[in-house]
């Protein structure tokens, strides 16, 4: 009944997946005409407004007197009026130009698509950075994920696309990295002598002055770009302009940073990361989630790790090395550009929350999303007080970071010097991803596994290169690559699993004999395992010994940033779930799963589309379950047999969300499961057999030709002995 069931759900999976692959690639939907953006009117401040408005109000005097006049005064008077009213509409309708030209002539760029790894858009007004563009990659829809044919900005003043529907300030306030003194934006410049232009006429330095008011000093900003740099230098200067000059600064944190795949994500949008370095030189990562920040004890306690302490001149234990705001592949850091233990500009670093994320659009219908998980943030950085004197000024030293979180992936791209990828390691931005997660194993397993993963990056994009690019096709063979490897040491793992499955009768024996006298059960297992050859804890170093390297293999796929956007068949990136079909045009029934129901404990949500991967993840595991079990000796053993059938369902529904590289991963490894399982022999207790004599020196006994089932001689014969030769020697180990 069983065989029957899956045979059959296997069947209907597989016309499924015929059906939209023929109907995509062979009948595609045409796409629907792309509806002009309607922008709402500009709003003038209420501050300008009023005093524009001011002409239009009438005495009351004077509409008295309007009313009793005669006809031609009253025209006259209201003409008068009307004539107000259009002189002030037309004075607001200046002032708004004035601004929008203005606006349009804020912008000042860095770097170009070109030839350089970034492009940056700097603000006059403000000083600070309106978009950081990655050239070398593409953007993807904020619902689903799904590829554009848009160059990725990983910082964008305008992200929901209301931008010039807002006053300045409030456009001000979007940017990222601004500079505040007492809270407070300062009245910048741009210094056109210090610009400077490369050979290609690419501007690649630009610096601003301010004058910190009642504070006497000059601050000069100062952003740099080189071409292969996945980072902006950013120099601040701190000059005196009178005996007992002091300032404090606040450095804004990155705005409108994107997310990809919204209705799907089942972690945290953005996390604020933040690296610190002790005296000694150890790298710590904190992490902050949205919903972390709006807890403010949580709050409070991150906050703690970097305020200065209560006793004057006591040193913190941890210095701050970089900030920012960090997706599941990029991050926008500010990053203290030396050692921080040297150059300690910040005190204090606190988590920002300045707004939720809007509902995103699916097929024309807003689709509802995790409020755990959903949140814009931002850190704020508090320096030290600052006081330069007059011949000697201070200066600090950032470098504005915006690139892949894998820090290792930077040493395959072209055109980023090893000394640049170096620093970034000086820096401490490897931990953004290469972190124990278990302090109790810490460096020692930590490194193991990160070597293990950089090794499984490298593996890949050699893969990716000899197949064309096709990631896909990479993750096939480094699967079956990376377990044939491992098929010596899971082969010795399941052979002594299976030895000890057949001394469960005896061990059970020796329970009930020895069942009052512990230290003689305990002997007579030792010896019964010495018999029969079995060491009960060879499966377990065996399985210790493989994970670091099926650990590996699964962070690399889950970070490598190569496999977002990449396509196969119909997924479009194999960094989301592969989205077979809308599941909002079938039945009522899948309608309703598409929203959250409850049935008692139970929760189920299937999100807007039906992802056929996950589902033959599941249904491969629990055949491969049903291989590797034996038969349950009792019925407290077929209990535990049947809870863990249904603790596969639940994780098929855990692992529903789970990006399409990883479940192509999942499927090919569990194919291989399954197909050496079948290579395995049953264990056999009997005394090994003598080897065969050989018939000379360095020769083996001649096999027989024939066989008793009458195989053909030839190359299939000789393919079935060399399979029994193989079988055999791993019956007699």
């Amino acid at each position: 009944m069983n065989k029957r069931f899956l045979l059959a759900l296997g069947l209907w999976l597989l016309l499924v997946v015929a059906y939209f692959v023929i109907k995509i690639n062979f009948f595609p939907t045409p796409p629907e005409p792309e509806q002009p953006k309607v922008l709402a009117p500009h709003t003038v401040p209420a501050e300008q407004a009023e005093q524009l408005l001011q002409p239009l109000a009438v005495p009351l005097a004077q509409i008295d007197l309007a009313l009793h006049a005669q006809p031609k005064e009253v025209e006259a008077a209201v003409g008068k009026v009307m004539a107000e009213r259009a002189s002030a509409a037309e004075r607001a309708a200046e002032l708004r130009r004035k601004q929008e030209s203005e606006w349009q002539n804020d912008a000042i760029t860095l770097g170009s698509s070109k030839d350089y790894k970034l492009l940056v858009t700097l603000s006059r007004a403000g000083a600070a950075v309106r978009r950081i563009q990655l050239n070398e990659y593409r953007s993807a829809d904020r619902a689903t994920a799904r590829p554009t044919d848009q160059p990725l900005l990983l910082v964008d003043d305008d992200l929901d696309g209301t931008l010039n529907n807002l006053p300045l300030a409030d456009r001000l306030e979007r940017q990222s990295y601004r500079l505040l003194v007492d809270d407070m934006p300062l009245a910048w410049e741009v210094l056109p002598d210090q610009e400077r232009i490369d050979e290609n006429g690419v501007r690649t330095q630009v610096v601003f002055q301010a004058i910190a008011a009642g504070k006497n000093v000059r601050i000069l900003k100062t952003f740099t770009l080189a071409p292969g740099d996945y980072h902006v230098g950013m120099h601040l200067r701190f000059e005196s302009l009178a005996p007992g000059a002091e300032v404090r600064y606040m450095l804004t944190g990155a705005r409108g940073v994107p997310v990809e795949g919204e209705v799907w994500k089942t972690m945290p949008f953005r996390q604020i990361v933040t690296g610190t370095v002790t005296p000694s030189g150890s790298a710590i990562r904190h992490l902050v989630t949205p919903q972390e920040i709006r807890d403010d004890a949580k709050r409070g306690e991150k906050e703690k790790k970097l305020k200065s302490p209560p006793i004057a001149g006591e040193s913190p234990p941890e210095r701050l090395q970089f900030s920012g705001v960090m997706l599941q592949f990029f991050a926008s850091l500010a990053v203290i550009d030396g050692d921080p233990n040297k150059h300690a500009y910040i005190e204090k670093v606190e988590p920002e929350y300045y707004g939720d994320d809007p509902k995103p659009l699916v097929h024309g219908q807003e689709w509802p999303i995790n409020e755990r998980f959903q949140g814009r943030i931002a850190p704020k950085l508090t320096s030290r007080v600052i006081k330069p004197a007059t011949d000697a000024p201070q200066e600090h030293k950032y470098q504005l970071y915006s690139g892949p979180t894998k820090i290792y992936l930077l040493r395959f791209q072209t055109g980023v010097p090893e000394e640049v990828v170096n620093g970034y390691y000086a820096q401490h931005l490897n931990i953004m991803t290469d972190y124990p997660w278990w302090p109790i194993f810490a460096f020692g397993w930590t490194q193991l596994v990160v070597f293990f993963t950089d090794c499984m990056h490298w593996l890949l994009i050699q893969l990716s290169w000899i197949c064309g690019g096709h990631h896909w096709a990479a993750i096939i063979l480094m699967t079956v690559l990376v377990r044939g490897l491992l098929f010596p040491i899971s082969r010795r793992q399941a052979l002594m699993s299976l030895r000890m499955q057949k001394l469960a009768p005896e061990m059970k024996a020796l329970q009930e004999k020895y069942k009052d006298d512990r230290q003689a059960l305990a002997a007579a297992q030792m010896e019964l395992y010495r018999k029969h050859g079995v060491n009960p804890f060879g499966g377990c170093l065996v399985m210790l010994l493989q994970m670091p390297v099926l650990m590996g293999l699964y962070y690399a796929l889950y970070e490598s940033v190569d496999l977002r956007l990449s396509g196969f068949l119909w997924i479009e990136n194999l960094a989301a779930p592969d989205m077979l079909f809308y599941l909002g045009s079938w039945p009522i029934l899948l309608k309703d799963l598409t929203h959250t129901l409850t049935f008692g404990y139970v929760v189920i949500n299937l999100g807007p589309y039906f992802n056929i991967l996950p589902i033959l993840s599941t249904v491969l595991l629990v055949i491969q379950q049903k291989l590797l079990t034996p038969p349950p000796a009792d019925e407290n053993q077929a209990q535990q047999q049947k809870m863990m059938k249904y603790m596969m369902i639940i994780m098929g529904y855990a692992f529903y969300w789970v990006a399409s590289g990883l479940c192509i991963y999942f499927i090919i490894s569990g194919s291989w499961g399954m197909l050496e399982r079948k290579l395995i022999p049953k264990v056999s207790h009997e005394k090994p057999e003598e080897p065969p004599a050989k018939t000379g020196p360095g020769k083996r006994r001649p096999r027989e030709k024939t066989s008793t089932n009458g195989a053909p001689d030839g190359f299939l014969g000789k393919m079935k002995d060399w399979l029994d030769d193989f079988l055999e020697q791993a019956r007699k180990k």
